[in-house]
């Protein structure tokens, strides 16, 4: 086992225990910027999990300070990553499951900025009507922070499938700006909702890790999202 492993595994495991999700009374202010559009051939049929976004960046600024940590998986379905004295991991299927961010004495987070290019990962956001085909229902941004409605969610670098243009359901860049908060910033460890997809071009995982999954979770994460809200 790596360094790097044995690091993503403590902070998994410190996420799992200190950290439960709960609701907010008002969601975060969702905005889009679509400038920089992107194309891909395009997206998986299959569940994406915080095992099948290894290379994605993590940049956490702190009282000002940026620090980038790549992602890194830590099983089939688990992965993250991790940097000083901070860690964002993610654990089972991403519609379903929520990311943990754990803050041990980093300081006064400021904005995170999650970049999913690198990692033929994209961010997939609730849309108001059907979207881009293959993607299924999407989640928008929504945290476990009391005034979550004081934070900025702007997904960037908008997605365009098959040689289609960008829909705006597609983002590869997650840009959470924590300045709205009463103390413009947070300390604070969190949870957050948020479902990705992969870019196509990832290999498709082997029937032995999906079947980690159990056929019930597969069968019933499957219909929960052809049925688009």
């Amino acid at each position: 086992m790596t360094g790097r492993t044995r690091k993503l595994g403590h902070a998994i495991a410190a996420a799992a225990v200190a950290l439960v999700l709960v609701t907010p009374a008002q969601a975060a202010v969702i905005s889009l910027d679509n400038l920089n559009p992107q194309h891909i051939p395009g997206v998986t049929s299959f569940i994406t999990t915080g095992g099948t976004m290894g290379g994605m960046s993590v940049t956490a600024y702190f009282n000002g300070k940026a620090e980038t940590a790549y992602w890194g998986s830590n099983g089939a379905i688990s992965g993250g990553a991790a940097g000083s004295n901070w860690s964002l991991t993610l654990t089972g299927d991403s519609f379903l499951s929520s990311w943990s961010f754990v803050n041990d004495g980093a300081g006064k987070l400021t904005r995170l900025v999650i970049d999913g290019s690198s990692a033929l990962t994209v961010f997939d956001k609730k849309q108001p009507h059907f979207g881009t085909d293959e993607s299924w229902a999407g989640l928008d941004f929504r945290s476990s922070l009391a005034d979550d409605h004081a934070i900025a969610a702007i997904y960037r670098n908008p997605v365009g499938v098959g040689g289609a243009g960008a829909v705006g359901d597609l983002f590869h860049i997650l840009d959470l700006d924590f300045t709205g908060l009463q103390t413009n910033g947070t300390r604070e460890s969190f949870t957050f909702k948020q479902d990705t997809d992969n870019d196509s071009r990832f290999a498709v995982p082997e029937p032995s890790m999906l079947a980690l999954f159990g056929l019930g979770l597969v069968g019933a994460a499957r219909a929960r999202r052809r049925a688009r809200a």
